[in-house]
Formats: structure tokens, sequence, C-alpha cells
């Protein structure tokens, strides 16, 4: 089977879908690559100071100082000094000195001095007689201002929060689906089956977060954008006990202001 290599977005980009599939990828970049045009059952190795987000059923290899973020089912074998943060029911294996932070239904099996940073996960196994397994005390927010706090959130005014979105380009969310929002600059949406308390995620709210990197979490789509919402406390709404995305928030309705860069600055 022939080794692809790949440094860039654009080179894995170009790739054919159908040679994305069961393929052996070698990622030699230091930007982040985005394995999701059609991820099922690919495959990618990081190598150096490369980085990657496999998503679904796609599976990472990582050496040197490698850095992944594994989502859906996806997973990953960890060696030298690399990293991952895992999140839904993905699953990893550390060698060397690597690292992972876990988070939802993740797993990970560690050897060697491997170091699992457990915020939620399923299950961690220890293999090696130095691996070390950290857990992290479970999130509790006690009220919104507790949730501003943790999160640096700006407020506009007394009763009004500065709150952040990625959107598409076309500055859309849930994209072709039922669900389809259009968040345009200047634009008041209300949510029109609001329900927050049901569950984190799913149709029943609007999501936010405090700053819009912390948006990258929930959106990976090469071209996204950010925006800026102004939304009443009164509309907001927080899950207290141990939630599984402490970034975010539910609200009701907001404003859209402006767009704006990764770190906030309007554009």
């Amino acid at each position: 089977m022939k080794t692809i290599i790949v440094k860039t977005q654009q080179d894995w980009d170009a790739i054919p879908i159908e040679s994305q599939e069961e393929r052996l990828i070698e990622i030699r970049g230091t930007e982040c690559i985005y394995i999701k045009q059609n991820p099922n059952n690919s495959t990618a190795t990081l190598h150096g100071n490369s980085s990657a987000t496999p998503y679904d059923n796609s599976t990472a290899t990582l050496y040197g100082n490698s850095t992944a973020t594994l989502h859906g089912n996806s997973t990953a074998t960890l060696y030298d000094n690399s990293t991952a943060t895992l999140y839904g029911n993905s699953s990893a294996t550390l060698h060397g000195n690597s690292t992972a932070t876990l988070h939802g239904n993740s797993t990970a099996r560690l050897c060697d001095n491997s170091t699992a940073i457990v915020w939620s996960a399923k299950s961690v196994k220890k293999y090696g007689r130095y691996a070390a397994i950290v857990k992290k005390q479970p999130i509790v927010y006690r009220n919104l201002a507790d949730w501003v706090s943790t999160n640096d959130c700006t407020k506009i005014n007394a009763s009004t929060l500065l709150l952040y979105k990625r959107v598409s380009e076309r500055f859309l969310t849930q994209e072709e689906t039922n669900n389809q929002t259009e968040w345009v600059v200047g634009k008041t949406l209300i949510h029109s089956d609001y329900n927050p308390a049901q569950s984190e995620c799913g149709a029943g709210q609007f999501h936010a977060c405090a700053k819009p990197f912390f948006c990258d979490q929930f959106r990976d789509i090469r071209g996204d954008k950010y925006i800026a919402l102004a939304v009443k406390i009164k509309d907001v709404f927080v899950w207290k006990k141990n939630p599984s995305y402490p970034h975010k928030i539910a609200f009701r309705s907001g404003k859209v202001l402006y767009e704006c860069d990764r770190e906030g600055k309007k554009i």
C-alpha cells in the first residue's frame, strides 16, 4: 500500500476521497490537519511537531512531539512525548512519555511512563509500572456567576453577557439538517423549542462559549468563522454538576453583534 505524505491541509484536501479510506497517510507538517473530509477508516501517522484532529472511525499514530484531538470512535497510539485529547468513545494506547486527557466515554491503556489526565472516562488501565493516572475533580458550578468567573466571560453590562459561536463560512450551524440556523450579523434569534435542562447537547437550546477559541471543541470545519453575541443573563442556562462541556452555555435568545477572530477581536 502506497504511503501518502501530508504536510498541509491543502495536501490532505487534495487527496481523492476514495484514497482517504483505508490508506496509510503520514502527516509531517507543523499545522493542524483536520482529518474529516471522509474520515471513515482513514489512518494517519504523525511525526515531529505535527498535529491532527481525527473524527469518527479514524486512526492516528503519534510520534515525537505531535498532538491529536480525537472525536467520535477514533483511536490513537502515542509514542515519545506526543499528546492527545479524547472525546466521545475515542480510545488511546500510550507509550513512552506520552500524555492523554480523557473526556466523555473515552478509554486508555497506559504503558511505560505515560500519563492519563482523567476528567471523565469509561476505562483507564495501567500496563506500565511507572504509568500514572491523574484524576481531576468534577467541575461543579454553583450558579451563573461561578460559570462567568471560571470561564473569564465578559459582561457587556449588568444584565448582558458577551458570548461567542463558531459558525460556517456562510454563518450557519447544523448545516443541511432540520436544525440549520443562520447567524447573520445584526439578527436576533429566539429558540422556538427551548428546553436546556433536558440535555447538554441536542436541539433544545442554542449553544455558546465564553471565548471564541473554546468553540473549537465543537466545530472544526475549514473556512469557519467566529461571531460575538449579546445574550441577556435571564436567557442563559448553566449545567451545574460535572458538565461534559464546561465551557459551553445554553441560551434562549441572543443578538449577533459582529464577526470576530479566534481571540474575540472584531473583524
